[in-house]
């Protein structure tokens, strides 16, 4: 074999190699490469399956902490003892005091011993009240003005009471004054009502009323009521007697301009201040009237 021969068949040789080394790398390069990316692809999968299960459950204790985490106020207890929690009062309902009402009252009232005419009179009265109080007319017996032709026509009420519960209170006009002296110094109650009269009234019990014609339980009004005994010097010298330490001139009566009222109250001390709170608001206005 000669040189040339041999060249030739290094060439040939080459030729024929040359497709093995430059063809079998390439043929491994792309096998390589998708065995990476197929292992890469996995290994991005796993990342993102572990990163939506954190949040999950990250978000998921989150919201479980949240709804059993108790927070705790500073306070002076370094223990955080649980302190009694103090229980809640119930307000009681505030009775409301009872208000009163206004209530009028007309009667028909002949003046009889008031003169020898017997004139007729429209007493209006106007005063509080409780709403529970009852209103009674007080009628005449008829036998004190049937057979009299000067009797003024239809004036046949006497007066009127108030009665609250066991209490009563008596209003009557009256055209007569009839004193009577008090025996002792007694120390009255009194009651201011410049609709009703100028002066005082003072409010007696009437079983220490000498002579009186009410009965022992009860109290009367009046505006005669003298304490000095220089101003029960007539009355006494009048009857007979030493002149007593207190007296009263006009009677039970309380006077309003040229007209009394005979006001007495059938109640036990306790109550007294209802009927004073009557008398207190108490007022009258009177008008002649002819048949």
């Amino acid at each position: 074999m000669n040189m040339e021969n041999l060249n030739n068949l290094n060439n040939q040789d080459i030729q024929e190699d040359k497709p093995y080394f430059v063809h079998e790398p390439t043929q491994f390069s792309n096998k390589s490469r998708s065995k990476y990316f197929v292992f890469g692809l996995v290994i991005l999968l796993c990342f993102v399956v572990l990163g939506f299960g954190s949040y999950y459950l990250d978000t998921h204790n989150h919201i479980k902490k949240s709804n059993t985490t108790r927070v705790f106020l500073p306070t002076d207890d370094l223990n955080f003892t649980k302190k009694p929690v103090p229980s809640q009062t119930i307000p009681r309902t505030q009775l409301t005091p009872v208000k009163s009402i206004s209530e009028t009252v007309l009667l028909k009232v002949a003046a009889i011993g008031g003169g020898i005419k017997i004139d007729g009179y429209n007493f209006i009265f106007t005063f509080n009240k409780e709403p529970n109080d009852m209103v009674t007319l007080l009628k005449r017996d008829e036998n004190e003005y049937k057979d009299n032709p000067d009797f003024p026509q239809g004036a046949i009420d006497e007066g009127f009471v108030i009665n609250h519960e066991n209490d009563t209170l008596k209003i009557i006009p009256t055209f007569e004054n009839i004193g009577s002296p008090l025996m002792q110094k007694l120390t009255p109650v009194i009651i201011s009502n410049a609709q009703l009269t100028d002066g005082p009234i003072f409010r007696l019990k009437a079983a220490e009323i000498n002579e009186s014609k009410h009965p022992g339980n009860g109290i009367v009004y009046t505006t005669q009521y003298k304490d000095k005994s220089e101003d029960c010097a007539p009355w006494g010298a009048h009857i007979g007697q030493l002149n007593p330490p207190a007296c009263i001139l006009g009677g039970a009566h309380v006077l309003s301009g040229d007209n009394a009222l005979t006001i007495s109250c059938s109640a036990a001390d306790s109550n007294a201040n209802w009927c004073d709170a009557i008398v207190q608001s108490l007022h009258v206005s009177a008008s002649k009237y002819t048949n």
